[in-house]
């Protein structure tokens, strides 16, 4: 399954998507910096690499896609 968000802004640089895919969580200013490296951590400990977390942007706007298994049951 396939999750996607998309919006209309300014985009990102292929170095933004880098670091925001690869930081760890952080706090600065008495702001928290946790919410893609949460998302991308709970991805990888639930779904191991069946899950992912990718970003496309351009100057049109960025895409977060966020990749889970499907397992169907068997009658």
């Amino acid at each position: 399954m396939i999750l996607s968000i998309i919006d209309n802004g300014r985009g990102m640089t292929q170095e933004q998507i880098d670091t925001l895919l690869h930081s760890k969580a952080k706090k600065t200013n008495g702001l928290s910096a946790i919410g893609v490296p949460n998302v991308r951590e709970r991805l990888e400990l639930y779904y191991e690499e069946k899950g992912g977390l990718i970003y496309e942007s351009s100057e049109q706007g960025t895409t977060a896609s966020i990749f889970l298994p499907v397992q169907r049951e068997q009658e």
